[in-house]
């Protein structure tokens, strides 16, 4: 899920923007009714800043959210590494280690 969360993000954030595409088959959505808007009381300025913000909100708001989701998954800034396994060295053969070593 961690490596496909960006992804997934990419492609909501797309969808977002392409709905401006339904406006062509004719779907009322956000950019139809800016066309409707601005075509009947001719002010396209005020209708597409409204617009605008409208679809910065909603791309913003989406990638915040998606941008925390993807840092919770990612866990912890710092982190220990395992230098050696410690399943590998028992305390009896980790003790007869370090004897012979000092020997040689």
């Amino acid at each position: 899920m961690r490596n496909i969360m960006p992804q997934i993000g990419n492609n909501l954030i797309i969808n977002i923007k392409d709905t401006c595409v339904l406006s062509i088959i004719g779907t009322v959505e956000l950019f139809f009714t800016f066309k409707s808007i601005a075509g009947a009381l001719y002010t396209y300025f005020e209708a597409a800043t409204v617009t605008l913000i409208i679809y910065f909100i909603l791309t913003f708001t989406c990638s915040r959210i998606l941008r925390h989701l993807e840092n919770k998954m990612d866990g912890p800034a710092n982190f220990d590494l395992a230098t050696a396994d410690t399943l590998a060295f028992t305390s009896g053969l980790n003790s007869y280690n370090e004897r012979t070593r000092g020997s040689l």
